[in-house]
């Protein structure tokens, strides 16, 4: 099921490159299926789309970077992620995405 699902979407970005939405549930699938090389693409595709996000693109777009072995580009992915979520007012995000920084700042030292 996940297969055909994600070749629907990928025709729908192909189709319409431009569409944020499309981008962000093509990507949200990849990584769950754990394909994070391209969920990272796609959802820095959606993030430069969709400037306004509130957080989540942030986060998901560093956990696939994180999971690519780029600590350093994950850590600025989830830095722009507290703030789009603080900015929204999503605290309760910007905490778990805060959680997920601490964790590479860990590592890293």
């Amino acid at each position: 099921m996940g297969g055909e699902r994600i070749e629907k979407m990928r025709e729908l970005v192909a189709r319409s490159p431009e569409d944020a939405r499309a981008r962000y549930f093509l990507a949200h699938e990849l990584l769950k299926m754990q394909d994070w090389s391209g969920a990272a693409e796609h959802y820095r595709a959606y993030l430069e789309l969709a400037p306004e996000d509130e957080g989540a693109g942030h986060r998901s777009y560093g956990q696939a970077l994180e999971r690519l072995g780029r600590a350093e580009e994950a850590a600025e992915a989830y830095r722009r992620g507290i703030a789009a979520a603080r900015k929204h007012h999503h605290e309760g995000l910007a905490g778990e995405i805060a959680f997920l920084l601490e964790q590479i700042e860990d590592a890293a030292s």
